[in-house]
């Protein structure tokens, strides 16, 4: 069976106003089924005019756009519109409307029976939680934030595949942008749907998008997913629209476990005595030992509480006196996966282990102390530790 084509693609798209003024130049853009893609750059980077040539509010004065493979030249624009959501900054409900009618608007003009548009109001209003009464209010009635959220629904109300978002949530205040945020991504998600939106904002268009599409002076400049927008920025103008603390947070919070952790922690093997382990904590002036086979492969934990309650049986082997690991982290893991056992369970270090269950070192819970102070202050330009403070701990017997 042949592959579907994207739900939306742009190639070699340009648009020319009367005087010479280049809104887009030769863009190429493939936007798959189900993404979520968020627009962003500076006033008058294009990706308004990008948006609204999707549904032929404004034609391309060269090149070729397809929806669902189907060359959007070929297709009426009103039915065109009337296939694709169209979600506003000003909401643009109807105020002699009511919000049901609001919500019902497309689906009657492509001539849906009554009772099944009815089904539709309050199928849309209840996933919104909102009560079924409001579809017979009017707009006026409802506040700025309820408002916008049957600007939403209206947008899939007749089973629109697509949805064009322009700066949908800029006039509201914050914790209502954040909810409404919240609603967007569930509902895109729930249903399948392709979201493509123009933002000024690049925390939303990092909460939000699968993929971000950087736009300066009517050319693409980066189109990636949001973590690799945030560790490799395309260039300059891209860095700093991220600005230099969003830069910083990523580069922390990208760091793996393998990057923080302490190499070569003491260790035993499993066959070992608990005289030999009694030995080895003595020497090294620690409380507990990880312990490996043949392979190195992490099989257990030995702590100074169980060679104490057996000091009498010094000949017993490791592998039978041993705890199980209460957790391990894989080397690629990366921070915020690895906060949780050591902050929140207040653990003082977890063993890193790679692809194979190997041994290949310890986190501290002062190492990652560090790593989190960098990350809030940003006091260094490397924020991976030095794993000084480490050795002086495992030295004073605290590892």
């Amino acid at each position: 069976m042949a592959a579907k084509p994207p739900m939306v693609e742009f190639k070699n798209v340009s648009k020319i106003y009367p005087g010479g003024k280049v809104a887009v130049e030769n863009i190429n853009l493939r936007i798959e089924r189900g993404e979520f893609v968020c627009f962003i750059g500076t006033s008058g980077g294009g990706k308004t005019t990008t948006l609204r040539m999707i549904n032929s509010m404004l034609t391309p004065t060269s090149g070729d756009i397809f929806v669902d493979g189907k060359n959007i030249h070929d297709i009426d624009p009103i039915e065109l519109r009337r296939s694709i959501g169209y979600v506003i900054q000003n909401i643009g409900l109807m105020p002699h409307m009511t919000i049901r009618d609001n919500i019902t608007l497309v689906p009657k003009l492509l001539k849906w029976p009554k009772e099944k548009r009815d089904a539709r109001a309050k199928e849309l209003i209840k996933m919104v939680e909102l009560p079924e009464d409001f579809l017979d209010r009017y707009p006026s009635e409802l506040s700025g934030g309820q408002q916008q959220r049957i600007g939403v629904i209206r947008a899939l109300a007749a089973d629109q595949q697509i949805i064009l978002m322009d700066e949908p949530f800029g006039a509201l205040d914050p914790l209502t942008r954040e909810a409404l945020q919240r609603l967007v991504k569930r509902l895109q998600e729930e249903m399948g749907r392709t979201i493509i939106m123009v933002t000024h904002d690049m925390d939303e268009a990092i909460r939000l998008a699968d993929r971000i599409v950087v736009m300066d002076l009517g050319h693409i400049v980066q189109n990636a997913a949001p973590d690799d927008v945030l560790t490799h920025p395309a260039n300059e103008f891209v860095a700093n629209l991220i600005g230099p603390d969003r830069l910083h947070q990523a580069k922390v919070n990208h760091l793996t476990a393998e990057e923080i952790m302490r190499p070569n922690p003491i260790k035993i093997h499993a066959q070992q005595t608990l005289g030999d382990a009694l030995s080895e904590m003595h020497e090294y002036h620690v409380d507990s030992l990880m312990v490996v086979d043949d392979d190195n492969h992490l099989t257990g934990i030995l702590d100074l509480k169980t060679l104490h309650n057996q000091q009498q049986q010094t000949q017993l082997i490791v592998d039978d006196m041993k705890h199980p690991v209460p957790v391990k982290i894989h080397e690629s893991e990366r921070l915020q996966m690895i906060t949780e056992p050591l902050l929140e369970r207040n653990w003082e270090y977890v063993p890193v282990v790679d692809e194979q269950e190997r041994l290949n070192g310890i986190i501290t819970r002062s190492a990652l102390v560090d790593v989190i102070y960098d990350a809030v202050w940003g006091t260094t330009e490397d924020p991976r530790p030095s794993h000084k403070q480490d050795d002086a701990q495992q030295e004073a017997g605290e590892q």
